[in-house]
């Protein structure tokens, strides 16, 4: 699918603006629903008693009534505050009031504050935010008492803000954005790169689907969006992760979608929905004076789309390979009639992406594959230079190593272990049970055999160490590692005894967390800049109400 040649919408640096929260209307017909969606940290209750939506449901009511009139307000738990609601799909209630106020045109004279939903069947999406307000010290570790001291940055799922917290959970700053976050990450100097969730997603991509995005932002210190790019139109839609590459580009994940008519005419056995979207990578243009290329352009791009290939239909001579030369003779292509459950319209799922420097590589995490696959981006025709995981993706034999995993990545240069992959295995589906894992393959085969796994943190299945679903892992430079089992909100390092030697627990789910040290650039860049000495580890204090 050669057509990624365009330019995006770049948003040019503007400073956030918080707007003050205004009360939401909508017009019902008959048929509409309203759904609910209520994280941990709270409930919905609607102010007449009719409706009672409690932490961890999602709420639909059918609107039949064309005098609807219902005032929902956010009610946190001890813990835990209310920040917002979510703007998700055609979410009414963007502002920071609880109380979100929803009627029909028919009932009241609220002129300018309706909006018209002209489809049967139409569904208004409601969803608060919670963020734990009471965050335990992390558990007591011998530290070295050195003045280089040691910063972790994440930001909450369904959270606005990204924190960057000291040894003790202290949270040293703060950034605030206006899009909800998934990874991020401190570049060398000092500005903040995440993707962000947009309330409004194209209909092709409408309703809840896990990671999505649309929008790539970097923020300044002071949380002024200095860059942003749009990745979202009705034919594509970026999510989960992004990396900066040397030259100041930046790599985004995107869903390509295509129709269920154009899925079955490449060799597609069957379908569940309306759509197929495959995943790509997109390399977009982020200009300066020594990157001559035009702001927010898609400049590169590697789609799963151009290397499918099926053993299905013969008469599909665009991706048919033989039976004599099937599938499994063809590891760097994609069986087209690979997938797992019900074949929903996400189908490769990738959510996380690595760039190599060294060899002009780029790892992704391929969850609904159960593999990760390393591909190049010096050549864009190339199919996958490598894959490791899960040998029945491609109709090999072997053993099943990866499940469902998260965050793969090289470690970096200088760090034990250096050029090896590390991969968050989340273990949804293991034979033996569903424990999660965190893994280290053999990348170059100097030493070890390619893809060969070389060391594993596990609690196996009898431990509490599992998260079905999101997470990651960081080798540090003193041979530990930092684990986000993200599901529980736990940050957590280990040794290579593998006992835990630091422990946060932030109360909320967590895409992913990344160590920074004092000395980072990225930290050095903003004292320079500001005059000001960057917070120093505070031995004893309790961490700052988030």
């Amino acid at each position: 699918m050669k057509k990624y040649i365009r330019a995006l919408s770049v948003k040019r640096p503007i400073a956030l603006v918080k707007t003050a929260a205004l009360l939401a209307a909508a017009l019902f017909l008959s048929g509409c629903k309203l759904q609910i969606t209520v994280p941990e940290g709270g409930k919905v209750v609607s102010t007449s008693g009719t409706y009672n939506c409690a932490a961890g449901t999602v709420c639909t009511i059918d609107v039949l009534d064309l005098m609807f009139d219902e005032t929902f307000e956010a009610l946190s738990d001890e813990g835990y505050t209310f920040t917002g609601w979510l703007k998700v799909n055609q979410g009414f209630c963007g502002g920071k009031a609880s109380a979100c106020r929803l009627h029909t045109t028919a009932f009241g004279d609220y002129p300018a504050l309706m909006t018209a939903l002209t489809d049967e069947n139409t569904v208004t999406y409601l969803q608060p935010v919670f963020e734990a307000t009471a965050i335990p010290v992390p558990t007591p570790i011998p530290t070295n008492a050195t003045e280089r001291y040691e910063y972790t940055l994440f930001s909450p799922m369904r959270s606005t803000s990204t924190y960057l917290i000291d040894e003790q959970g202290n949270a040293v700053h703060t950034w605030a954005s206006e899009y909800t976050g998934l990874s991020v990450y401190l570049l060398d100097n000092g500005e903040l790169l995440r993707p962000g969730g947009i309330g409004d997603k194209p209909s092709t991509f409408s309703g809840r689907t896990g990671g999505s995005a649309g929008v790539i932002e970097i923020l300044d210190w002071e949380s002024n969006a200095i860059w942003s790019a749009d990745v979202a139109t009705e034919d594509y839609l970026s999510h989960h992760d992004v990396a900066q590459l040397p030259n100041g580009n930046i790599l985004t994940i995107v869903w390509e979608a295509i129709s269920a008519d154009e899925a079955l005419a490449l060799g597609r056995s069957s379908l569940s929905d309306d759509t197929l979207w495959a995943d790509a990578i997109y390399e977009i243009c982020r200009s300066s004076e020594s990157n001559h290329c035009t702001d927010g352009e898609i400049v590169w791009a590697w789609s799963v789309w151009d290397h499918v290939v099926q053993d299905t239909d013969r008469s599909i001579t665009s991706t048919y390979v033989s039976n004599v030369s099937n599938v499994s003779k063809h590891t760097d292509k994609i069986d087209l009639n690979f997938f797992t459950g019900q074949g929903s319209s996400d189908w490769t799922h990738i959510n996380s992406v690595d760039y190599n420097a060294d060899t002009d590589e780029i790892l992704v995490s391929v969850r609904s594959f159960n593999e990760y696959w390393i591909i190049d981006h010096g050549d864009s025709n190339q199919g996958i230079v490598s894959r490791v995981g899960n040998p029945s993706a491609y109709g090999g034999t072997g053993e099943q190593t990866l499940f469902v995993q998260h965050d793969a990545q090289w470690i970096d240069e200088g760090l034990p272990g250096a050029g090896n992959i590390l991969v968050f295995n989340n273990g949804f589906g293991r034979p033996e049970g569903d424990y999660s894992s965190v893994d280290e393959f053999c990348y170059d085969g100097d030493d070890c055999t390619p893809g060969e796994m070389i060391s594993s943190y596990s609690e196996g299945v009898s431990g509490d160490f599992y998260a079905d679903h999101i997470s990651g892992a960081q080798r540090l430079e003193n041979g530990n590692t930092l684990v986000c089992e993200g599901t529980e909100g736990r940050l957590f390092e280990y040794n290579n005894s593998h006992e835990i030697v630091w422990e946060y627990n932030h109360g909320s789910e967590i895409f992913r967390a990344t160590r920074y040290y004092s000395d980072y650039s990225g930290l050095t860049e903003w004292e320079t800049r500001s005059g000001e000495k960057f917070p120093a580890y505070t031995s004893g204090v309790s961490p700052s109400i988030f």
